[in-house]
């Protein structure tokens, strides 16, 4: 029967879940009075009872503000990707555990904010992530543009650096580019990039998918 993986009277919202042999973890939005946070909670057990929640951490000094967790394991690490707007700008940030722990690190993953703040145009919203051994891949929609359009930062050691972002969508430079809900996913060598595409603010949108080997989306 369902039951509450945590106490507590904020609200809570946006789960995301991932296993990984006998560890179950779960991660959500937590709103109290002074903010957002993502707060997590695991397993060990399969499911039938969970660890006290954390919270992930926040970057900036501003008020927490956080967000839509994506969840993903390789190399004996649990990896975490969220949007934190601590710092003035919506920015993705990806926290990373050993497994069977909640102990979190965290880097921001987007590079350095293309502009100075505040502007909206620094704005990162929808992540999604994948990972296979040290290879981790992020993807989100990024403001940058006037548009969102679809980004993803590659790190070949295990989510420590990320290479510069690069431009996964073949939507061009036209106006009112309003991509969303991106995924990710190794296979055998190769990274998928899929996302909603939505061109000119004009229906239907459309489903669509880039792939790489190296780091030229195609």
């Amino acid at each position: 029967a369902p039951f509450a993986v945590a106490d507590g009277a904020a609200p809570q919202g946006t789960p995301a879940v991932l296993v990984t042999g006998a560890n179950v973890y779960v991660c959500w939005q937590e709103r109290e009075p002074a903010g957002a946070r993502v707060v997590c909670a695991m397993s060990a057990d399969g499911g039938k009872t969970f660890s006290k929640p954390m919270f992930l951490p926040s970057l900036g000094n501003g008020p927490p503000d956080a967000w839509a967790p994506a969840l993903a394991a390789a190399g004996g690490r649990i990896f975490v990707a969220y949007v934190d707007a601590s710092s003035g700008a919506e920015r993705i940030v990806l926290a990373s555990a050993a497994e069977g722990t909640l102990a979190f690190d965290a880097v921001e993953v987007g590079g350095a904010k293309p502009f100075p703040d505040p502007n909206i145009r620094n704005n990162q919203w929808s992540p999604a992530i994948a990972a296979l051994g040290s290879e981790i891949a992020v993807g989100w929609v990024d403001f940058r543009g006037y548009g969102w359009d679809v980004y993803v930062a590659r790190s070949q050691d295990g989510g420590k650096t990320f290479a510069a972002p690069a431009r996964a969508d073949d939507g061009t430079d036209a106006p009112e580019r309003l991509h969303d809900d991106p995924f990710l996913l190794f296979l055998e060598g190769t990274l998928a990039v899929g996302w909603s595409d939505v061109r000119l603010r004009q229906a239907p949108s459309k489903a669509r998918i880039a792939v790489t080997t190296a780091g030229a989306f195609g």
